[in-house]
Parts: structure tokens; sequence; C-alpha cells
């Protein structure tokens, strides 16, 4: 869900400011440094966007991570169990 939202809040605001910035640039009478200001809102929504990808990305990097440590610490629970285990000596003569 994160991921969606950040992915929203990166192509919208890009496809939106593109939109302006082409009407504004087509317009002689509007100062540049006036697009400019209207795109720095643009990159800081879009900013947002990929913190939120970010973020998705770390907790399924957690999660994933959680799941591997489950996973290896019971095969290693098995393993040390069975290396652990006593040696039945049963047949040998002393």
């Amino acid at each position: 869900m994160l991921a969606v939202l950040g992915i929203m809040l990166v192509a919208v605001p890009f496809a939106v400011g593109g939109l302006i910035q082409g009407v504004q640039m087509a317009n002689s009478k509007i100062p540049f440094m006036d697009i400019v200001h209207v795109n720095q809102m643009i990159i800081r929504i879009t900013t947002l966007g990929d913190l939120l990808i970010l973020a998705a990305n770390l907790v399924f990097m957690l999660s994933l991570g959680r799941l591997v440590a489950q996973f290896y610490k019971a095969r290693a629970v098995a393993a040390y169990a069975e290396a652990t285990a006593d040696i039945s000596t049963a047949g040998v003569k002393a």
C-alpha cells in the first residue's frame, strides 16, 4: 500500500507538473523564475512519494529478513540437535 501511494505521489505530480510547465513555458509573459518556483513544489511532492517507496522497501526488507531468520533458526536447531545427539554404543565391546 505504501509503495502504491508512493508511486502515485511520484507519477501524478510529474504528469500534472509537466503540463503546467509546458503551458507556462509557452507563455512568454511569465517570468522563468515563477515557473521554477512552481516546479519546486512539484519536486517536493514527488520527494514525499520517493520517501513512501523507500519506507515500503524497508518494511519489505525487514519482513523478508524475519522470514529468513525464522527459516534458518529452525534448520540450525535441528542440525544442532542432530550433531549433539548421543551416539548409541550397542554391540561395542570394551
